[in-house]
């Protein structure tokens, strides 16, 4: 069993759900993506310094990040074959964990009236078994860095205005974004609840 990639995994779970019930126009997707260092592994590099971040958010592999792939194939796997055409760029934040990503895409003109609501009923129906999630509507708190780092879980929230979708999805890119989610894949192997052994972490404020 292998894990996602760490901005794989905050990008897919906010977006499959909607994907998957038709609530984005595939082609409309841009995807602004910002990680600790962390997520840049444990090897000495002069561009990891703290000299080197400290102050700065950093774009890097624009529009050819290697998670890209990965995303698009899990997204069509888990849509019935809907591929996605997304502008992504990736950025390093000057802080050691987390990853915070912003989602901008379309509504569809079909769905726009009543969006909120089939957006609300889309992550209800995809996470209502799910206990290491958190989706909330509009500019939430839940959004903070210090409330998702050192926990299991997922933060996602959205904002409609008219056709215009604003999705954010946050995690902590060391725990659900690897030893945390690797612990939720042996669960599943071993028919355990997904929480176990990790409904107890608190985040690291």
């Amino acid at each position: 069993v292998a894990n996602p990639g760490c901005y794989a995994t905050a990008i897919e779970m906010a977006l499959i759900p909607l994907v998957a019930e038709g609530l984005i126009e595939t082609n409309s997707i841009a995807i602004d993506a910002k990680s600790g260092t962390t997520g840049a592994g444990k090897k000495a590099s002069e561009n990891l310094l703290f000299t080197e971040v400290e102050g700065e958010c950093l774009p890097y592999k624009v529009g050819r990040h290697q998670h890209y792939p990965e995303i698009q194939e899990a997204i069509a796997a888990h849509t019935g074959g809907v591929k996605i055409d997304a502008h992504m760029s990736t950025s390093l934040l000057a802080t050691r964990r987390g990853i915070i990503v912003s989602i901008f895409a379309k509504i569809p003109a079909g769905e726009v009236d009543g969006a909120e609501a089939k957006i609300a009923a889309a992550f209800e129906k995809a996470y209502r078994d799910y206990s290491l999630v958190t989706v909330t509507k509009g500019e939430s708190a839940n959004l903070n860095l210090k409330r998702v780092v050192g926990t299991a879980r997922t933060h996602i929230s959205y904002v409609v205005d008219g056709n215009k979708l604003y999705l954010f999805s946050c995690i902590d890119n060391l725990m659900k974004g690897a030893a945390s989610q690797a612990v939720e894949n042996f669960n599943r192997l071993s028919d355990l609840p997904v929480e176990t052994g990790l409904g107890h972490l608190e985040a690291l404020t």
